[in-house]
């Protein structure tokens, strides 16, 4: 099997959260997107293919239409928009590819994806970075805020791949290049 299925555990010294899935459809199609809300699982090891993308937009404006164009590109080959967020390392973008929904060929997508990226943005500075392995994919945080994300190398090294990028440069693990 290339994951494995978490589906539930016992909490005897401390009370039980709210389940994600009681909240009402329309709040988790707001927050999570169509493909986590549909989730049955609570969580999974699966093998996914993450894009990291650090971005340098001129101004907000251009970060959200970047960031607009990410998620329709994501959607377009079928990978799951996970998070936009500025901080210390600047823009980033997380897409992830094989959760929660899963295609024969992430890898192949996750790389389509990126380069159509680069020939619909060449205004806007990104870079890159694409690994594939198993990671912890499912719903993660508290009664008050909670999301469908995949934690764990994959993503990390994604990460550290698309930070060591140049701008307008794509580093793949060399899983990726054996797959592609």
């Amino acid at each position: 099997k290339n994951f494995f299925r978490i589906q539930g555990h016992d909490l005897p010294l401390q009370k039980r959260k709210p389940d994600f899935f009681s909240l009402p459809e329309k709040a988790v199609l707001a927050f999570a997107g169509k493909e986590a809300a549909l989730f049955s699982e609570k969580a999974e090891f699966r093998q996914i293919t993450p894009v990291f993308i650090f971005f340098n937009p001129e101004s907000t404006e251009k970060a959200l239409q970047f960031i607009c164009a990410v998620t329709d590109a994501a959607e377009y080959f079928g990978g799951y928009f996970n998070k936009a967020d500025f901080g210390d390392k600047g823009w980033i973008c997380l897409v992830i590819f094989g959760a929660p929904v899963c295609h024969e060929d992430n890898t192949r997508r996750a790389a389509d994806f990126v380069l159509m990226m680069k020939e619909k943005f060449s205004d806007i500075q990104f870079k890159a970075g694409i690994t594939c392995s198993k990671a912890y994919c499912g719903i993660i945080g508290g009664e008050n805020q909670c999301e469908y994300t995949a934690v764990g190398d994959a993503v990390n090294t994604a990460a550290r791949l698309a930070a060591k990028a140049e701008y307008s440069e794509l580093i793949i693990s060399g899983q990726v290049y054996e797959l592609l």
